[in-house]
């Protein structure tokens, strides 16, 4: 529970503070398509086109009939969707130190995907998106957040809230009422007017997430020349610097097989107090 609330304090602080100073350069933009702008401390918006560099404080505005695909420093890529707004608030992968990354972002509204490089994939505690109500980090991931306020234009029919799907690897949803794990093919979702509780797993995932497809699938080689320009690179570095990256990746992977093991341990616990609850007399069982 203690992740829980260092991630909730960091991500209001992050969704209602002002305006970061600009920082270091996390990435650039791959390709886009549409109206694209950025805004930054020291200047009014300004459109960006394919090859501009993005940079911690950067806030990315894409509009309605837009869409840009970045390519961050340690390799992820990002996808973002028509009416969405991301603001890069911290993005770093020192090859010396690995334990200083961090791959920070605020999606303020609207919808990405996002395929983790480096960060996400070594040191996933430093990765997540935070918005007003919810905070998702990942561990290896390839997932699609959403988030839509109250006020914002929404696809009919979407209730407000936080989504985030799952492609591949898995990803940790935090509210204020507990966080849920979603794995490939799970959808979560945490509604504005429940902000307070537990977020949940739907039954099906969204319809909304089947219009991005037909992009994703446009950006499909882009996206997999990314992933495969940044491996290259790190078979490059010096030995020093990819044995630490070794023994990050090696620490991430036993965090991961302890959460799994936590949770099998945690629905065999379920499964055997509801096998015990079954077997005992019928009015007992109404009691519970």
């Amino acid at each position: 529970m203690t992740f829980l609330r260092v991630a909730l304090s960091c991500a209001a602080l992050i969704a209602f503070s002002p305006q970061f100073a600009r920082g270091e350069v996390a990435g650039k933009v791959d390709s886009l398509s549409g109206a694209v702008s950025v805004s930054r401390a020291d200047r009014s918006p300004t459109q960006l086109k394919a090859g501009d560099a993005i940079s911690e404080g950067d806030t990315l505005t894409v509009g309605r009939d837009g869409w840009a695909l970045l390519e961050m420093s340690d390799g992820a890529s990002i996808t973002l969707r028509p009416d969405t707004r991301l603001r890069i608030d911290a993005y770093r992968n020192p090859e010396a130190d690995p334990s200083a990354a961090r791959a920070w972002l605020s999606l303020l509204t609207g919808a990405l995907r996002a395929v983790t490089g480096a960060i996400g994939h070594n040191t996933p505690t430093a990765y997540r998106i935070a918005t007003p109500i919810a905070t998702i980090g990942v561990r290896g991931t390839d997932h699609e957040p959403a988030y839509y306020p109250v006020d914002a234009n929404r696809p009919s029919g979407i209730e407000p809230g936080v989504y985030d799907k799952v492609n591949e690897g898995e990803t940790v949803m935090h509210g204020a009422g507990g966080e849920i794990a979603m794995r490939p093919g799970q959808a979560g979702f945490l509604s504005h007017r429940s902000a307070g509780r537990a977020p949940r797993v739907l039954e099906s995932v969204p319809t909304f997430y089947a219009r991005h497809a037909a992009l994703d699938h446009r950006l499909a080689d882009r996206v997999k020349s990314i992933r495969e320009r940044h491996q290259h690179r790190w078979l490059q570095r010096p030995a020093a610097s990819n044995d630490a990256h070794a023994r990050n990746a090696e620490r991430s992977q036993e965090r991961k097989s302890e959460h799994e093991a936590r949770h099998r341990e945690q629905t065999q616990e379920r499964r055997e107090k509801r096998k015990a609850l079954w077997h005992r007399p019928r009015e007992e069982r109404r009691e519970q």
